[in-house]
């Protein structure tokens, strides 16, 4: 059996599906398996506004890993296939280098009967190593029936995802592959990972708490927190620490992995690359690494609490009651805390501010969730300043 393993896009696997599975209805022992779909960066060319490719780019694209089994026939392999003008080889994951320097597309006989021959499969014994480059009905010769299935099947698998690029090409030790897909892919822009958290790490040192997306009227806004991470990132306003960078990767490895979330922050913490759809992750890495360091009072449901900082959000929500007001508020000890409903507030110097008392209604991830907000005090009760 001789095992191939590559990849695809993954817009191109139901494509991919329908002529594998007629070579696997026509070739006995032919199997394939594909894997989950997952970004990776590569190498990729720039067409600029003439149609020409000028340069290219660090860029991410989403990938299917693929195996594919091809079965030998009387102890014989497809190696490529030669046809009408164009060379296709079986696995284009890497270089292939005949054994007869000879054999090739200008190689123009049989090596059986002699003969010219306009189209040829290049075959290997896998037994002897021979290698023999033979015409198409010569090779019905071997007794091998299903090397014509498997030559259509590596042929139209490069025209589904285009070889001209291959990664055969790729010199030893690159460390990305040039993209061998659709040109006109739309593809992600790839960031060093340490750069993309070092610009949430800014981000989050002028606001602590992640601003949620929010709507207002019939008009959706995403999240402030990734709007300005991402203008960090692309305008290069962030510091280079890598010390930092690897104390938050190595804090956020060091939890369990619970959840779709946590898969996907370990992920990045062990990548190197990464895309601005991960900023979410990035800034939640460092503002759990930045919560590690302080010393946690602990909050319990019923508390009386005083409440004094900057309201830093307020959004609205769908809920079974209707629309909720929710507003997000740092208190000057750091705290973050929410609270659904009216607050109280002042504005001084541009800043929107609050003060009222409360009681803590629960904890949601590391957020207090407080009551009623009241502006005075209730008499015999005790207040803890958050």
């Amino acid at each position: 059996m001789n095992t191939i393993k590559t990849f695809i896009p993954s817009d191109s696997v139901a494509s991919f599906k329908k002529f594998a599975n007629k070579t696997k209805k026509n070739v006995e022992g032919f199997s394939y398996t594909i894997g989950e779909p997952y970004m990776k960066v590569f190498y990729h060319p720039v067409i600029n506004e003439n149609g020409v490719r000028g340069y290219v780019t660090k860029a991410f694209h989403e990938i299917c890993d693929l195996t594919i089994n091809m079965p030998e026939e009387n102890n014989w392999k497809l190696v490529c296939t030669f046809k009408d003008g164009s060379f296709t080889p079986v696995d284009s994951s890497k270089e292939l280098v005949f054994k007869i320097p000879a054999h090739g597309h200008d190689y123009d006989k049989c090596d059986v009967c002699g003969h010219w021959c306009k189209n040829s499969y290049v075959i290997e014994n896998i037994v002897t190593g021979d290698e023999l480059q033979v015409g198409c009905e010569c090779v019905k010769k071997f007794g091998i029936k299903s090397f014509d299935y498997l030559s259509k099947f590596t042929s139209e698998l490069h025209k589904l995802y285009d070889y001209s690029r291959s990664y055969s090409t790729d010199r030893d030790g690159d460390e990305l592959k040039m993209w061998g897909g659709n040109p006109n892919a739309i593809y992600k822009n790839a960031f060093k990972k340490a750069d993309l958290i070092m610009s949430a790490k800014a981000v989050y040192n002028k606001c602590p708490i992640y601003k949620k997306a929010y709507r207002q009227g019939n008009t959706h806004y995403p999240s402030p927190t990734l709007v300005d991470i991402e203008a960090t990132l692309c305008g290069e306003n962030f510091g280079s620490n890598s010390e930092y960078v690897g104390k938050v990767c190595a804090y956020a490895l060091s939890k369990p992995v619970d959840g779709e979330f946590a898969e996907k922050t370990h992920r990045l913490a062990s990548d190197y690359y990464a895309y601005l759809d991960e900023s979410v992750y990035a800034f939640f890495m460092v503002k759990n690494y930045e919560d590690s360091l302080k010393v946690n009072t602990k909050l319990e449901a019923g508390t009386a609490v005083k409440v004094d900082g900057k309201v830093i959000q307020t959004r609205t929500e769908e809920s079974f009651y209707g629309v909720m007001t929710i507003n997000t508020i740092l208190t000057d000890n750091g705290t973050e805390c929410e609270r659904v409903g009216v607050i109280p507030t002042t504005e001084i110097d541009g800043v929107k501010r609050t003060s009222f008392y409360s009681s803590i209604k629960g904890m949601y991830r590391g957020r207090v969730c407080l009551e009623r907000a009241t502006k005075n005090p209730k008499k015999g009760v005790v207040y803890t300043a958050l």
